[in-house]
């Protein structure tokens, strides 16, 4: 893939980037959607998943728009056309930057802070892109399905989202000694493909294009072949051997209440697959264990890079509300106030310099991409999961106990309530009542919310629980030199 890297106005009929409409009418086609306690056939007509949807709408048009994200387009000289750079595999340490820019950019634009929006799945294609010899030595024909994908993401933007988990049942023992349709699996091969049965839990699947869908098992006791180790390409949720449903959204709030949640919700499904077709030149790989676990033990080579600009940006956004709510009353003056300011600043800081450190000290990997240093990567996203709740509890304690008991716009603006409001909320010219409770609102909204509880759990187990993070730092890192020094200073 020839992608030029000279920034030039984007001309629209040289893009093969997609408008917010464009996506939208992609995803109107006749799904079995269930949420709160309702079907529909489109998620535009729920009025929940209609926000999110319209918030990735938003994040494409602002890619395409140079005025809103400056680097959002590289051209690719293969296409003849321009391309999303969040989509481009990284070449260079520089791509990496851009990218952080790029989505600094998207969450000040549409003002909220989305997690699951493709840019941090379409990076799991990339490791498999590494694995090519290995995957084409087992089977060439799921490493040319993988190089066309990778392709097809690239010119047609498609909103991209992931399936991992699922329904574990008892984790002690094999897939095939479980319920036989708990984990996904291959029921039956056919000319056309693979018939598949069982359920994936997937963030967006409401109103994704396509998933790429895999196993979570990591130990399969020593078997080699298993109609559970399958990884595939999934683009008809319309199918009507599919059924997605939803969890309850937080969303269904007044966004003057709930500036971040109210305006979306990315809202995970449990898609049942009940004997859905799989063409074969979406399967990437089946019935090889070992494939299985390779595609797994590299999946988030380069997406925990995405998953660690999100850790940055709550960091920043903690430290800001924390900040605001303390210099508003001059609370920023007391020593003890300080020492916790440094504490959020410290954990914003830290996420930053693993990113950084992280380019800087990263190699070139099978592909030809720039692969951020795995050691690292793996630290780095494990202690800012760590310590995120420590993070949230300190911003409570700087923002007082105010925010949770404050009324909500709807009676804090009740014409017999509003000069209560003004006597006891107003600070001075430029904190009134109005701007402080929209401060509150955001706090709350932060701190004091479902929404932000949901958050929390979600950090903690989107990139795999913390056990497992804590062994891929021990399987990624190179105890050479430590032992080294060991030996030298104990004279063995």
């Amino acid at each position: 893939m020839n992608i030029q890297r000279d920034l030039k106005a984007i001309v629209p009929d040289e893009t093969r980037m997609r408008s917010g409409e464009q996506y939208l009418d992609s995803i109107c086609d006749g799904r079995n959607i269930f949420i709160h306690g309702k079907k529909y056939d489109s998620a535009l007509r729920n009025p929940e998943l209609n926000k999110t949807a319209n918030l990735r709408a938003q994040i494409y048009d602002a890619l395409k728009d140079p005025g809103r994200v400056k680097k959002g387009a590289i051209f690719d000289a293969e296409a003849g056309a321009w391309v999303s750079r969040l989509h481009t595999p990284p070449l260079r340490k520089e791509d990496w930057y851009d990218k952080l820019e790029i989505l600094e950019d998207v969450f000040l634009d549409v003002r909220h802070l989305p997690s699951r929006v493709g840019d941090e799945t379409i990076p799991a294609v990339w490791s498999m892109m590494d694995g090519l010899p290995f995957i084409r030595d087992r089977n060439p024909s799921f490493a040319n399905n993988i190089e066309r994908h990778m392709q097809n993401i690239l010119w047609n933007d498609p909103y991209h989202v992931s399936g991992n988990a699922d329904p574990k049942g008892n984790r002690s023992s094999n897939p095939e000694d479980r319920e036989a349709d708990l984990l996904l699996r291959v029921v039956k091969e056919t000319d056309a493909g693979l018939i598949v049965r069982g359920a994936k839990y997937e963030t967006g699947a409401a109103y994704a294009n396509q998933a790429f869908v895999k196993p979570t098992v990591a130990n399969w006791g020593g078997q080699e072949l298993s109609p559970y180790a399958v990884g595939f390409l999934w683009n008809r949720f319309n199918d009507a051997n599919v059924k997605i449903v939803c969890r309850d959204a937080y969303s269904r709030h007044d966004a003057a209440d709930r500036p971040l949640s109210a305006r979306a919700d990315e809202v995970e499904s449990m898609v049942i697959f009940d004997d859905a077709l799989v063409p074969w030149e979406d399967v990437f790989f089946y019935n090889d264990t070992k494939l299985a676990n390779f595609v797994r033990g590299s999946l988030h080579r380069y997406s925990m890079f995405m998953f660690m600009t999100r850790l940055y940006a709550l960091g920043k956004l903690y430290a800001g509300v924390a900040f605001l709510n303390c210099d508003q009353n001059s609370g920023t003056k007391i020593p003890q106030v300080r020492e916790k300011l440094a504490e959020l600043i410290s954990y914003k800081e830290m996420a930053h310099a693993f990113i950084v450190g992280a380019i800087e000290t990263g190699s070139v990997s099978p592909a030809g991409y720039w692969m951020p240093n795995q050691p690292m990567m793996y630290s780095g996203r494990y202690l800012l999961c760590e310590n995120l709740h420590k993070i949230i509890h300190i911003t409570r304690e700087l923002c007082g106990g105010q925010p949770p008991l404050t009324a909500g716009h709807e009676t804090f603006f009740m014409e017999e309530v509003r000069d209560i409001s003004r006597k006891y909320y107003s600070l001075s010219d430029g904190w009134d009542h109005e701007r402080r409770h929209k401060l509150i609102s955001l706090t709350n909204d932060l701190l004091n919310s479902e929404y932000s509880n949901y958050r929390l759990n979600f950090y903690m187990f989107a990139h795999s629980p913390p056990f497992a993070q804590k062994n891929a730092i021990f399987n990624s890192h190179d105890f050479a030199s430590c032992s080294q020094l060991a030996r030298v200073l104990a004279d063995i």
